[in-house]
């Protein structure tokens, strides 16, 4: 009976530990900022009461979709992520997930929380989304490694999510009211402030860099 109860214990550690890596593959912080924000653009597409049954499958679909994105943004950036101190304990370079698998359930979450989206929000919304998964993953992330211009282009899907939930009519309106133009100056300068701390911890993670430190 104990030997049945220990190993039942241990295989629940086991499961513990797995979930817990892969929310944390997931940015959870980041996906719940996400989250707060796109609040804002349906309370903004709200014309009376909030209906909180469609707040849920927009949270639902935007988490989702915000969980992917993130995931599959540790998984092209592995290879660096290993080389600096800040990140190098992430879930991809600390092997505790096989590359292959984290590229999965990256794509799965991305993948099935636009077509929640599309289905059960609107497809204007799943489109606004799938504009941030492009120019996040393909715009953002490899410039980020080439160019100052990265947080130019960061501050795009950075801006995006309190406009993804906007119908066709405010969607227009948000945009040329000035919103949005600001929510990408205000993500830019943030975005910098994250590019200068990220490069101060590359540098400091090199060996030569390293070196001038044990000096």
């Amino acid at each position: 009976m104990m030997s049945t109860t220990q190993t039942l214990g241990e295989d629940l550690a086991r499961l513990s530990h797995r979930v817990s890596t892969f929310v944390e593959l997931t940015k959870p912080r980041l996906v719940a900022m996400i989250l707060i924000t796109t609040s804002a653009g349906f309370y903004l597409a709200s014309s009376d009461s909030l209906n909180w049954v469609q707040l849920a499958a927009t949270f639902i679909g935007t988490g989702l979709s915000a969980a992917g994105v993130l995931a599959l943004n540790q998984y092209i950036e592995r290879d660096l992520d290993a080389r600096m101190v800040r990140t190098c304990n992430r879930p991809l370079p600390d092997r505790r997930v096989e590359p292959m698998t984290a590229l999965f359930f990256g794509v799965s979450l991305t993948v099935g929380g636009l077509a929640f989206t599309a289905f059960r929000v609107n497809p204007l919304s799943a489109l606004v989304i799938a504009a941030i998964v492009v120019t996040y993953l393909f715009v953002y992330t490899p410039l980020k490694q080439k160019s100052p211009l990265c947080t130019v282009a960061g501050a795009v899907p950075g801006a995006l999510p309190p406009q993804s939930i906007l119908k066709r009519g405010r969607f227009s309106q948000f945009f040329s009211s000035g919103s949005f133009p600001t929510h990408c100056r205000l993500r830019s300068s943030t975005a910098t402030n994250t590019l200068r701390r990220g490069s101060v911890c590359f540098r400091l993670s090199t060996p030569m860099a390293r070196a001038r430190d044990d000096r």
